[in-house]
């Protein structure tokens, strides 16, 4: 069942660099910390990237894939309708099988390449006689696909520049999370020996020992 678009509150469409998405939604959610919400990538990789990435910033959330078994699937679904997860990054196979009310934001991270597919991801929201809100974000790779979405749904959307707010500068992964950004990118060896901080002093010291030397971490 695909619900009016006049039950959503907005269809905003933030053009943007491929770039600059990341720290776009990051900013949303941290703005929007209680609001239940799904965030709808086209790619499984780009799924699994961006929930980590929110999870390394401080962001609770799951990911729905194709190659999440339906147990956990199942597991996911009631811990999103019960509250105690806020937030799911899902692809539209995945997605299609959300039915959660009071869905407050649909953020479409990528933008959906077939009409169809945006119809069915703003779907989620507005169920039960609520209001929602779809944000998407419109990148070099992708604005060309607009066109044909308002065709399908007979209505022009609202294309505009993001908030100055939404640019605010990510905040710096936690000391644990960078030596295992490091780790994983080979970059110290030494590293590997040191061990992980537990206390608020040994956090503090192990991350100003690393701010220094460490380029801004990749979103």
């Amino acid at each position: 069942f695909l619900h009016p678009l006049s039950l959503h509150d907005a269809l905003p469409i933030y053009i943007a660099r491929s770039e600059e998405k990341f720290t776009l939604l990051y900013n949303h959610l941290a703005k929007h910390s209680n609001a239940r919400t799904i965030i709808f990538c086209n790619r499984k990789f780009t799924t699994e990237r961006v929930c980590e990435n929110l999870r390394r910033r401080g962001i609770p959330c799951d990911m729905l894939s194709g190659d999440v078994n339906q147990v956990k699937r199942l597991k996911i679904l009631e811990a999103f309708r019960a509250g105690s997860i806020r937030t799911v990054v899902a692809t539209d196979v995945a997605g299609r099988g959300i039915h959660v009310d009071d869905i407050a934001f649909v953020v479409n991270y990528d933008f959906p390449y077939e009409p169809e597919d945006y119809v069915h991801r703003i779907g989620r929201t507005g169920r039960a006689g609520n209001t929602g809100t779809a944000i998407s974000f419109a990148d070099e790779n992708e604005s060309f696909a607009i066109p044909d979405i308002e065709a399908y749904i007979n209505e022009p959307l609202k294309c505009s520049m993001p908030e100055e707010w939404m640019y605010a500068e990510l905040p710096p992964l936690q000391a644990r999370e960078k030596r295992q950004r490091r780790r994983e990118r080979g970059e110290r060896e030494a590293d590997l020996a040191q061990p992980v901080a537990e206390t608020p002093a040994e956090v503090a010291e192990a991350s100003a020992q690393e701010e220094a030397p460490v380029a801004q971490e990749e979103a």
